[in-house]
């Protein structure tokens, strides 16, 4: 029997149980200090919500999880006091790709803490949304799992008001970047983020350019200009040749169709993102394996959100 257990904070999609095989919570009001269930295949619930103390335990193939729901209030005093070393920190909400399972992605974060800590200005918040199969190759699937996840973005948004948290950052890895290039969906969003950092992200390569391959990205595009908002931040593209998940989505998934993670962003830059976007080559900074992917949460990356930021 393998366990986990999580002491940090995280943001999830994924339905939530009152009991083990109890009722789904539908709403976020009234909830704190609330414990519920989740499983490692639990699908996209109805609103997001923070949660901390989760505890995973893994029976067979299967992982059960329990954790404690936090009010958007709590959760912000506790990305404020960070690492409790006495230094406040501002939130950097991490939305991940989709081959890894939820004790990953938390192990993950896990490990990379002392090297934010370090960093000095992020606490990490994993935003976790069901991603299905581990397999890269049912990139299909899970690219519609990202879009299904996509609409429950606004959920997201929900939680972190800027009137709780003033002060935020965005980072988005592999698909979770499309996650959120397509799943914006209605009226303007009430959010502004200090500064966006997109990593290895795999949506296509032109999309801040004046002439995108596909017209509606002109639009979609608009959409993380609107999460910026007006105070000063930039998109940070972080790309690098050496990545080959994405030269093989590439290849394979997307014929032709250039990757932004690999080559950063490509054509001419529409004016006005001319002083937004800046691309950011990993290639010689990170060693992830062979495959060169996974390099969100290495010591050079965190140092990189740390540096970049525009807002101290």
């Amino acid at each position: 029997m393998s366990t986990i257990e999580y002491t940090g904070l995280i943001v999830t999609t994924v339905e939530l149980k009152t009991e083990k095989d109890g009722v789904p919570i539908t709403s976020p009001q009234d909830n704190d200090g609330k414990t519920v269930y989740f499983t490692g295949n639990s699908q996209n619930g109805s609103k997001a919500y923070f949660l901390t103390n989760i505890k995973g335990t893994r029976t067979g193939r299967s992982w059960e999880f329990t954790a404690t729901i936090v009010s958007p209030a709590k959760a912000s005093e506790i990305v404020t006091d960070g690492f409790g070393n006495g230094k406040e920190t501002i939130p950097l909400f991490c939305i991940h790709g989709h081959t890894r399972t939820i004790q990953e992605k938390l192990e993950r974060v896990d490990e990379a803490k002392d090297d934010f800590k370090e960093a000095g200005t992020y606490y990490p918040v994993p935003v976790i949304w069901p991603t299905g199969s581990r397999d890269v190759l049912d990139y299909g699937p899970n690219q519609r799992s990202s879009e299904e996840a996509g609409k429950l973005f606004r959920s997201f948004i929900e939680c972190i008001p800027n009137g709780q948290f003033p002060r935020k950052s965005l980072m988005m890895f592999s698909m979770g970047n499309f996650l959120v290039h397509s799943g914006k969906e209605g009226n303007p969003l009430d959010v502004q983020f200090d500064n966006i950092f997109m990593v290895a992200a795999d949506i296509q390569a032109d999309i801040f350019s004046d002439n995108p391959r596909d017209e509606e990205d002109k639009e979609k595009a608009e959409n993380w200009k609107e999460l910026l908002g007006k105070n000063g931040g930039k998109i940070f593209v972080f790309h690098s040749r050496r990545d080959l998940v994405l030269v093989l989505s590439t290849l394979s998934f997307n014929p032709g169709i250039q990757r932004i993670g690999v080559e950063g962003t490509t054509g001419t830059t529409r004016d006005e993102f001319t002083d937004v976007v800046e691309n950011v080559n990993a290639r010689e900074h990170v060693n992830v394996g062979f495959l060169g992917h996974n390099y969100q949460y290495e010591k050079w990356t965190i140092q990189q959100y740390n540096e970049l930021s525009t807002k101290k």
